[in-house]
Order: C-alpha cells, then sequence, then structure tokens
C-alpha cells in the first residue's frame, strides 16, 4: 500500500465515525439505559483509527524504503494535523454533548434535597467514554517505546515517567537524533501528551461541580501537559490550555502567565491572544471597591495584576490607590522584606516582558513600524513604569544574594540573567536603555558592590563566556522563549550539546557526579552576569568606564545627582529659579510684577499639572526674553496624542532622547519570527 493509500484511508475512517457520532449525539442515543451498543460504536471508532495511524506509522519508519520521501514530506499530513481530525471530529462532539446534559441537569427536587440520580448516570458513562479515548492516546505512546528504540530521541526518565515498562522489541528499528525524521517521533508523543491533557481537562470540568473546580483536580492533565511542554516547547497550544485550566480555577496571574508564555514561542495559539485580552481588561469597579485599609490584605498576585492593567492600558489619570498599592508591595525595600518566591518574581518578569511586546506592537500594521511605535510618548511612559518595576526587582534580588552571601538554591540570580539575555536579545531595549541613566547606574553599582564580598574559589571577571559542565534550572525553565531568542544566552554551552545526549540535557539530567554546589552554581552565574553587565556598558553615554585594575565601573556621581533626588526637592529648585529670575524681572524696572508661588507651585507640581490642555502665562510676566525659558508646549515626535505642556523641557520634559536620538530613520529591531495559525 503506497502512502496515498494510507492517508486517504486514515482519512476516510475518521470521516466514516464522524457520522456515526454525529448520529449518537443529536440524537441522544446514550441517554438510553440500553446504550452499550453505542459506546461499543465509540470504541470501535478509536480501535479502528489506531489501526489505522499505528500501521501507517511503522510503516513510514520501519519500512521506509518503500515510500517516496519527497511525496511524504509534501504530501504527508503532519501528526497535529491527524491527532487533530480524531479530536474535533470524534471526540469533542461527544464531549459537548455530555455538557450539554450536564447542564441540563435539575439540581434540587421538591422537597429541596440535591437530585443525583440523573447525574450518576451521566457520570457513568462518561467514565466509559472517557477511558475509551484515554486508552487511545496512551496506547499509541507504548506503541510508540515499544516498536521502536527511541533511548537516544527520548530519554529513559520520560519513559519512567509515563509508567511505560515494556521494553522494545529485539527486532525493532533503533532511530537515532541524527536521522532526518527524528523530529516526527518527538512530536507524535507530544501530540498524544497534549490530547491526553485535553482529554483529563474536559473529563475534570464534567465531573466537578461548578464552583468546586481547584487545582488539585486538573493534577493528571498538567502532568501530560508538562511533560509535553518539556518535549516540544515550541508549540504555544500547551501553555494555552495551562492557561485555560488556571482560568477555571480563577487564578488570574497564574492564567496571564502561561498566556504570555504561549505567545512567546514559536507558534503561537489564538487562545493565548483572547485570554490575554480577557485577563488585561480593566474593571473599573474592582479599583474602586478597593480602600486604603485593604491594600494590606489584598494578596501581591492581585495587586501586581491592578497597577499591570492601569499602566498597560494607559488609564489616565492613574487612581490614587494604585501608587499606594505601588509603594506598598513593589518599591525595592518591600519586595526585599516581603521575601517573595523566586517563582514568583520570575512569573511578574516574564509578564512584564511579555506585555512590552506586546504592547508595543498592538497597534502596529506591519513589523517594520515597531521601531516609530515605540518613541511614542506612550510607549515611552509604559516603557518607563515597567523598567521601574524591574529595577526594584533586580536590586531586591541582588541585595537579598548579598545578604545570603550567594548561597542559597533558589536560583533567584537566574531572573537576573532572563533580564539581560532579554534586553540584549532585543535591540529597540538596548537602544532605549543605554539612554537611561538610572538603569546604567543601577548595573554599575550592583558589579561594583561584588568588589566588597569575600568570594573565593573562581575568577568572576571574564572577557569571555564562562562555560560549565551541564544547564541549571533556570535554562530549563525559560527555554524556547522567544523574546530571549530561545534560550540564555550567556554561557558558552557548546562543549555541553556536542558531548552528550541532547535531549537528555534540555530536560536537566545531570550526572551527579557534575553536580555542584549552589554556592558554586551563583558564582557561575554572577560570572555570566557580570560580563553582561560590562558589554551593555560599553560605550555608554553617561561615561561609565570599566577600570581593568581595581575591577570597579568608576563614573561622575553629580551626573546621576539628579536622579537619585525626590521629586519635592527637584519642585523646590525650580520655584527657586523662578524666584530668581522675579527679582530679575524687578531690577529691570517692573516692580509691580510678581510671581504668585502657589499658582506656580500648583502648575509645577505633576499632580495638579495633569488635565491642563492649554497653557495659562502666569500674570503679569513680561514678555520673555532670550535667555529665559517661558512655559511652552513641548510636541512629542509622532505622537498621537495631544501637546504637552510644561515649564521646562529640561525639568519636566523627556531629556533622555535628543533630536538625533529620536530620529525614527536610526531605529533598529529584531523582528518577532512567531506565528499565528
Amino acid at each position: 500500500m503506497n502512502e496515498r493509500e494510507h492517508f486517504s484511508k486514515l482519512n476516510g475512517t475518521i470521516r466514516r465515525y464522524k457520522n456515526e457520532i454525529i448520529k449518537i449525539t443529536e440524537g441522544d442515543l446514550l441517554l438510553r439505559d440500553d446504550c452499550n451498543t453505542y459506546i461499543s460504536t465509540i470504541d470501535n471508532a478509536h480501535s479502528d483509527i489506531f489501526e489505522v495511524l499505528s500501521n501507517d506509522t511503522i510503516a513510514y519508519f520501519q519500512i521506509g524504503e518503500c515510500l517516496d520521501s519527497n511525496v511524504v514530506s509534501s504530501n504527508q499530513p503532519s501528526p497535529s494535523t491527524n491527532f487533530n481530525n480524531v479530536w474535533t471530529m470524534v471526540q469533542k462532539p461527544l464531549f459537548s454533548w455530555f455538557q450539554i446534559w450536564k447542564q441540563s441537569l435539575p439540581r434540587y427536587t421538591r422537597n429541596g434535597k440535591k437530585f443525583t440520580v440523573e447525574r450518576r448516570k451521566m457520570l457513568r458513562k462518561l467514565k466509559r467514554v472517557f477511558k475509551i479515548m484515554h486508552r487511545f492516546y496512551y496506547s499509541f505512546i507504548e506503541m510508540m517505546f515499544v516498536s521502536f528504540n527511541i533511548e537516544s530521541i527520548v530519554p529513559k526518565r520520560m519513559k519512567e515517567t509515563l509508567n511505560i515498562s515494556k521494553p522494545p522489541n529485539p527486532d525493532c528499528k533503533i532511530l537515532k537524533k541524527s536521522d532526518s525524521d527524528s523530529y516526527l517521533i518527538v512530536e507524535l508523543l507530544y501530540e498524544c501528551l497534549f490530547y491526553l491533557g485535553k482529554v483529563h481537562y474536559w473529563e475534570v470540568l464534567l465531573e466537578t461541580r461548578e464552583g468546586n473546580l481547584t487545582v488539585e483536580n486538573f493534577n493528571k492533565s498538567r502532568r501530560y501537559l508538562d511533560i509535553g511542554c518539556i518535549l516540544c516547547e515550541s508549540y504555544g497550544k500547551t501553555y494555552s490550555q495551562v492557561a485555560l485550566i488556571c482560568l477555571k480555577t480563577g487564578d488570574k496571574f497564574e492564567t496571564l502567565y502561561y498566556s504570555l508564555r504561549g505567545l512567546g514561542t514559536r507558534i503561537r495559539h489564538k487562545n493565548s491572544i483572547c485570554v490575554f485580552d480577557g485577563i488585561m481588561r480593566v474593571n473599573k469597579r474592582e479599583v474602586t471597591k478597593l480602600d486604603i485599609e485593604d491594600i494590606s490584605r489584598i494578596q501581591v498576585k492581585d495587586a501586581f495584576l491592578h497597577v499591570l492593567k492601569h499602566s498597560y492600558n494607559a488609564v489616565s489619570p492613574t487612581p490614587s490607590i494604585i501608587h499606594k498599592i505601588m509603594d506598598f508591595f513593589f518599591t525595592k525595600d518591600k519586595l526585599l522584606s516581603h521575601n517573595y518566591s523566586s517563582e514568583l518574581l520570575s512569573k511578574m518578569v516574564i509578564i512584564l516582558i511579555g506585555c512590552v511586546h506586546e504592547f508595543v506592537t498592538k497597534h502596529e500594521d506591519g513589523k517594520g513600524e515597531i521601531e516609530k511605535l515605540i518613541w511614542v510618548k506612550s510607549k515611552k511612559r509604559y516603557l518607563k513604569w515597567t523598567f521601574s518595576l524591574i529595577k526594584n526587582i533586580f536590586s531586591s534580588i541582588m541585595e537579598q544574594n548579598w545578604i545570603e552571601k550567594f548561597n542559597n538554591s533558589h536560583c533567584s540570580l537566574g531572573i537576573i540573567r532572563l533580564i539581560m539575555c532579554w534586553i540584549k536579545s532585543n535591540k529597540f531595549l538596548l537602544q532605549y536603555l543605554h539612554r537611561d541613566a538610572s538603569f546604567c547606574k543601577l548595573l554599575a553599582d550592583s558589579v561594583n558592590r561584588f568588589r566588597d564580598c569575600n568570594i573565593f574559589g573562581t575568577n568572576l571577571y571574564t572577557e569571555h563566556r564562562p562555560k560549565r559542565s551541564y544547564l541549571f534550572p533556570d535554562d530549563i525553565q525559560f527555554k524556547g522563549y522567544l523574546h530571549i531568542q530561545y534560550m540564555l544566552s550567556d554561557f558558552n554551552d557548546n562543549d555541553i550539546f556536542e558531548s552528550g545526549d541532547t535531549m537528555a540535557i534540555l530536560l536537566g539530567d545531570t550526572d551527579s557526579v557534575l553536580k555542584l554546589s549552589a554556592y558554586s552554581e551563583n558564582l557561575l552565574r554572577l560570572t555570566a552576569i557580570i560580563l553582561s553587565i560590562t558589554k551593555f556598558l560599553h560605550n555608554n553615554k553617561f561615561d561609565i568606564r570599566w577600570d581593568v585594575k581595581s575591577r570597579q565601573f568608576q563614573f561622575n556621581t553629580t551626573i546621576f545627582k539628579s536622579i537619585e533626588e525626590p521629586k519635592g526637592q527637584q519642585l523646590d529648585k525650580t520655584i527657586e529659579e523662578y524666584q530668581k529670575h522675579k527679582r530679575k524681572y524687578q531690577r529691570a524696572g517692573n516692580p509691580n510684577n510678581s510671581i504668585n508661588l502657589n499658582d506656580l507651585t500648583e502648575r509645577l507640581s505633576p499632580r495638579k499639572r495633569r488635565g491642563h490642555e492649554k497653557v495659562k502665562h502666569i500674570r503679569g510676566l513680561p514678555p520673555p526674553q532670550n535667555n529665559i525659558e517661558s512655559p511652552i508646549s513641548i510636541p512629542v515626535q509622532d505622537s498621537t496624542e495631544k501637546e504637552y505642556p510644561c515649564a521646562s523641557q529640561d525639568i519636566l520634559g523627556d531629556s533622555l532622547f535628543t533630536q538625533a536620538e529620536e530620529s525614527l530613520s536610526n531605529v533598529v529591531i529584531s523582528p518577532e519570527n512567531s506565528t499565528s495559525p
């Protein structure tokens, strides 16, 4: 039988049983007490499809010489297409029918007791159908491990995790990772794992009463999805399915995290976009209900979502309660005192990273327009807020590791690696942050502080990327992430991938002999972080220089003095400056001219300044001279918003960008390589 006959037979079998399933569901035949015949039809459908699909797979890999590889590659449906057809044509209609049955069940009888008889009938029949579907996918996984020797492609640890004890057949074909078709094995296993997780997800939804869903209910579903995600991280639909699980349990923070992880893969899934848009929609009632006394009772995840959504949607004016939440939860001191877990902080950073890319590109017509959009005032404002929070997280992590003398196992330094690799991988971030004085100073101060540590056992300062003998947990966690070019790249790991089993390495299987202590791992992370920082600060605009002898950054502190001053002190200096101008005018022969200090304070205060659409001249102020700046309205280049009134460009304007630097023709950005199927 040639390949076209194989494919047409599989397609014909699926479509034939699709019609049988339509008859069963539209006729409500499973409601009958004598439904064994119809359940047998469902069982036969899965058995026949399994037989055709497994025979086709064995023929392709064991008798591959009878198949024209060129024809196969161009005409053969991918494994994802075959399994998707089984799901959409055979299995999903059955689950949808059970869902309608569940919704139609009466909840109470006349005497107020819960109605359970019909529900038990539904659950009994659901369990029988579920077992048929589960056996279909699990049997296919067993067939793959028994019919082929794929130990060089899929590690033994995964086989043990799936509880598959059968050894490969003695005469089976040995498949190697160097084979051109080895990726098909991985894809077939992934599809089975994904749909196993999906089938378990639907079983829990139908078995559990509404309002009683918990994370623990979906443990089996998460187990298969997590294995599939490790096996093939490039598919966004895995994260999308996990996001739906989190959404059903009411955890919006985790839902947002997994939807953004799905959007940060090579192959994005449309559900991730829908979930993301739904979570990021601002509900003003939620904020108006909050009170100052309620802030201490808010969970940090909910607090993070509140401030994130208002910044992302550019809500203006920002409610005062949002500022109070930021001050209560997310300053450097608060992050340090609350001692949030590394897992929570890493998810916050992933969310911030994903939101930056979605925010910058959400209004663009094409990828070539992104460089224009990032310089619009609203985009710069959001980037400024994002990096103010990232800087606080960065500082708190470094401070915590400093306190612990880097002798910890929570891998929080991996978050710093993620931040630096993200910046390095995106040119528009490099251009923005190279002009952020506070960020550059933070990096320089962080490296300078290492000199005061009594760190021995390794050289933290190197000119080349450090080497190591295995991947760290943070490398496994962020593997496949689009916005860092799919992997943390601050180590030279060529020797690792050339020496051993690539799949086992990517899964984190480490020889116990090679395993380092937590302290030694952190020192290696520090080496990579310091090198990333020194490369970032090379040729910076703030005269921060690396001194090789002292192994410290040298810079003029007066340049950064205005950054560190509180806003109140800057406002006082501005008032004093205007008072000098007032006295100068009076000496020039205009003694009657005066400036109302309260009026001036109101105009210069950021809180009072919001809402002013037109600049009102100070009463009695004479025409401005050449050496005096009068209140002006500075237009923002390529901005779609109204002009922004301010009293002085140097004080209230965005002085990080010169006119030449804001030229859009000079901006270069690496394109996003993701697609939306």
